[in-house]
């Protein structure tokens, strides 16, 4: 089996990121208008929904994706900010994409809101695979 080191410093770093960058993407100077009328959601919507907790979960996901995507760029060998990059990429597209596609389809959901969380997934994963690879 191959071992991969582990920066856990730098997975931190990366969720902590990552939920910096879902902050500034789904502001209303970026895509949150554009995200809460895909949702039929209002501000108050968002502010009722906006507790602890989803944060909280967030964040622990931000977790696990940073060490995930740390182990894949490990075993890549990826270790610059170009190749972790397109590890990031690729494992959007690979995973990502792929798992939400069908869900989007069958929910009737639409392209526009699928563009939205999808667009930032893929700038979260080319970030933290840029931070996980130059900070192995």
């Amino acid at each position: 089996m191959l071992e991969v080191a582990i920066n856990y410093l730098a997975v931190v770093v990366a969720a902590i990121v990552n939920m910096v960058l879902g902050a500034i993407w789904y502001s209303p100077a970026v895509a949150g208008k554009a995200w809460m009328a895909a949702t039929g959601k209002s501000s108050m919507d968002v502010k009722k929904g906006s507790d602890g907790v989803a944060y909280f979960v967030s964040f622990i996901a931000a977790l696990v994706l940073g060490y995930f995507l740390a182990l894949l760029i490990g075993a890549m060998n990826a270790a610059t900010l170009g190749s972790g990059a397109w590890t990031g990429f690729l494992a959007w597209l690979g995973f990502s994409v792929t798992t939400t596609v069908s869900d989007y389809l069958f929910t009737d959901r639409g392209l526009r809101l699928f563009a939205i969380n999808n667009g930032y997934q893929l700038v979260a994963f080319v970030v933290m695979g840029a931070i996980l690879a130059v900070w192995r």
